[in-house]
Formats: C-alpha cells, sequence, structure tokens
C-alpha cells in the first residue's frame, strides 16, 4: 500500500507590524542622532535624556505600549512551498493534489509543469490540467499522478512540480521505492495421510483410518466384475 506524506517549509514569512508605531520609532532614531551630534559639537552642554527614556516618552505619546522599536519588515515568500513524500513498490500508483488560488486583485493564467524524475527511476509526473485562469480569489485543484514502473530498483527518486504565474514557485516530490512485498506458503503433500486414534484402554488396540473420504465415483458407472476375458471370474 502506497503511503504520501506532506510537509511544509518552516515559517516563511513574517507578519505585518503597525505602520501607526513607525512615526515615533523614527522620532526617536532621530533624536539619537541629533544627540551624538550635539555631544561633538560642544562638551559643555547639558546631558541629553537618555535614548531609553525618548523611546518610552515616544510610545507612550501615541499609546503603543511594549511594541519595539524595529522598521517593519517583509520577507520574500518561499519559492518551495512544500514537499510530496511517496513511499511504495513497483507497480503502484502514486496520486496528489494541488490546490493553486490567485490572490491577486487581477485574473492570472498559471502554467503547472513536472520536471523529470532523478534517482531510482525516471520519467515525468502526469500533471491535469497542465494551465489555467483564475479570477481573483477562485482557485483550481491540480491532479499529480505517476506509476512506477514494474522491476524498478529499491531506492529514492526526486523531482519538482513548477507553478508559474506573475512568479514562479514549486512542489517539491520525493519517492521512495521499496522491494516488492512477497509472502510464501509452502503446501508439503505426499501419498494419502491416515489418521491413527487410541480405542479405550481395556481393549488394547488402534484403529486406523483415512484422513480424507474416498473419491466418488462418476454417476451411472457400475464398478466392473469381468476378468481380463470379459467373462465373470469363476
Amino acid at each position: 500500500m502506497s503511503r504520501v506524506t506532506m510537509k511544509h517549509p518552516a515559517g516563511s514569512s513574517a507578519a505585518g507590524a503597525d505602520l501607526l508605531t513607525a512615526g515615533p520609532r523614527l522620532l526617536a532614531l532621530s533624536m539619537e542622532s541629533a544627540r551624538d551630534f550635539v555631544s561633538r559639537a560642544a562638551a559643555t552642554m547639558p546631558a541629553m535624556p537618555s535614548v531609553a527614556a525618548l523611546r518610552s516618552q515616544a510610545m507612550g505619546a501615541v499609546g503603543a505600549g511594549d511594541c519595539g522599536c524595529e522598521i517593519p519588515e517583509r520577507d520574500c515568500p518561499p519559492r518551495c512551498v512544500c514537499e510530496l513524500h511517496w513511499e511504495g513498490s513497483p507497480g503502484e500508483t502514486f496520486r496528489a493534489s494541488i490546490r493553486v488560488r490567485n490572490t491577486a486583485a487581477v485574473s492570472r493564467p498559471f502554467a503547472i509543469a513536472a520536471h523529470p524524475l532523478s534517482g531510482a527511476t525516471t520519467g515525468a509526473l502526469s500533471i491535469a490540467p497542465a494551465s489555467v485562469t483564475l479570477a481573483p480569489g477562485a482557485s483550481q485543484v491540480v491532479s499529480v499522478l505517476y506509476q512506477v514502473p514494474a522491476g524498478t530498483p529499491a531506492g529514492d527518486a526526486t523531482t519538482e512540480i513548477t507553478v508559474t504565474g506573475a512568479y514562479e514557485q514549486c512542489v517539491k516530490v520525493r519517492l521512495s521505492i521499496q522491494p516488492e512485498a512477497t509472502i510464501t506458503c509452502e503446501v508439503a503433500q505426499g501419498d494419502p495421510p491416515t489418521r491413527v486414534r487410541t480405542m479405550h484402554w481395556y481393549r488394547h488396540w488402534q484403529c486406523e483410518e483415512p484422513c480424507e473420504p474416498p473419491k466418488q465415483r462418476p454417476a451411472g458407472t457400475v464398478p466392473s466384475t469381468h476378468g481380463p476375458t470379459g467373462r465373470p471370474p469363476g
């Protein structure tokens, strides 16, 4: 029986930061630069408030609380969204599904393609449909299918399924081929067996009887009572 598993890469996108706090943060950084300039220009000036105090005042002015002072950042989406892992034996057919969703505000065409397998086996996965145009917010399920050729040796094979819309992303595929499991049951048979049972102890003998009843003759046949010459035995 084949088995399919899927895993997603570790957290790949950062949560959006609150843009309302960007002004106070930049104000605190500007004050820090001004303090450095003034301290270099006139050593006799009174000490400026600490940066921590300025930051606290700036955050308190908007009621932001303890939310840090880092400038908002956002990472690029991962190229490989997930990985499919198939495990099975030669002759088995593996199936999986990929849901493609258009999150843009306009309709967009998407192309889905599978690269040839490399490793223990070769060939390409079957993709259907190979292209689709999706309206904003719409999605399409793409079917993925691969049948392991008979006689394929045990080992691993890998490939990628690319989904190309406004940019390219991929789904990794790893195929683990295991030796085909076989079960052998031996049937040993010789002459017709007999069963020996002990009779009551006071009779001191045994009874032997066949394990299987004698085969029945076909209906309508009569056992012959004639000898080799065709006459009844005298």
